[in-house]
């Protein structure tokens, strides 16, 4: 079972008092592993942003109602298709890695380093879609591939789609 790491916030939001304990696993094994949610305002528009542990790919999920987050673990999966197609893999090995993920589990997040990278991920997206004009005027798929394409200092400064890719070779 792989997990969506959610602050506190979402597990506000979705309703959860008492998330799942992540059992003790391998994380070598897993290509991809497990991806923390935090739940953003911007321009008073609730959004989820979604960061791959180990890769730190990053998906920006954009005016959100409290229901859509509720079923959280569909927004994930559709999101993360969406982003793999825009990323040029094909609707087959998008398929593939997402059966990485038929089921989800709700966690707590544990990695500092992710919580981190969140948070400049964070400040960021609210910078230039605000610098766009907001969201009518920003087109948050190319600004989502922008923002994996910027190198984050907890990954040695690699590129996330890089790391990202490499981890799929193995699952696609």
């Amino acid at each position: 079972m792989r997990y969506l790491k959610c602050t506190k916030k979402v597990l506000d939001e979705i309703g959860i008092k008492s998330p799942a304990a992540i059992e003790s696993r391998d994380n070598a094994t897993e290509p991809l592993g497990d991806w923390c949610v935090n739940l953003l305002r911007i321009q008073r528009k609730k959004c989820l942003l979604i960061v791959n542990e180990k890769t730190l790919f990053s998906i920006l999920v954009p005016e959100l109602k409290k229901a859509q987050i509720q079923n959280i673990a569909v927004v994930f999966r559709e999101a993360l298709f969406a982003a793999l197609i825009d990323e040029e893999f094909t609707a087959a090995q998008a398929e593939k890695i997402l059966s990485e993920y038929d089921e989800i589990g709700i966690s707590k997040t544990t990695d500092r380093s992710v919580l981190g990278s969140m948070n400049d991920y964070t400040f960021l997206y609210k910078d230039f879609i605000e610098g766009d004009g907001g969201f009518q005027f920003c087109k948050i798929s190319a600004l989502i591939m922008q923002m994996n394409r910027t190198p984050m200092g907890a990954r040695k400064y690699a590129y996330a789609i890089d790391l990202l890719k490499e981890a799929c070779k193995t699952i696609a």
